[in-house]
């Protein structure tokens, strides 16, 4: 299973004051898991997330969302992200090849 790629857009990650933000193109796994698959605050620069936010896939077919820790255990050293089809909401169900999906994150952290 080729896992998700996470490439940084050109500037990123910068400084917000004490904080870093940065936004990254994401292409899913060639396997998904049930339950999301996992991505690290180094991918993105950082060290631990306080927050991130995903959006709908290139091809159109998927939306993502980033289901973060309990807030007692932000900041985390991962994020997990989920898929779903659109057309039902249903989440993609496991072995799903996402490889051919892109969608945009954006992470703050420390």
């Amino acid at each position: 299973m080729a896992s998700p790629v996470v490439n940084l857009l050109d500037g990123y990650p910068q400084a917000e004051g004490a904080k870093w933000g940065a936004v990254a193109d994401v292409t899913g796994p060639t396997s998904y898991a049930t339950g999301g698959f996992t991505l690290s605050a180094v991918s993105f620069g950082m060290s631990q997330i306080e927050y991130a936010a995903a959006g709908i896939g290139s091809v159109g077919t998927h939306s993502y969302i980033v289901r973060a820790p309990n807030a007692s255990d932000l900041p985390s050293a991962t994020i997990t992200v989920m898929a779903f089809l659109t057309s039902s909401g249903a989440q993609v169900t496991a072995a799903t090849d996402l490889s051919a999906s892109h969608f945009r994150v954006f992470a703050r952290g420390i």
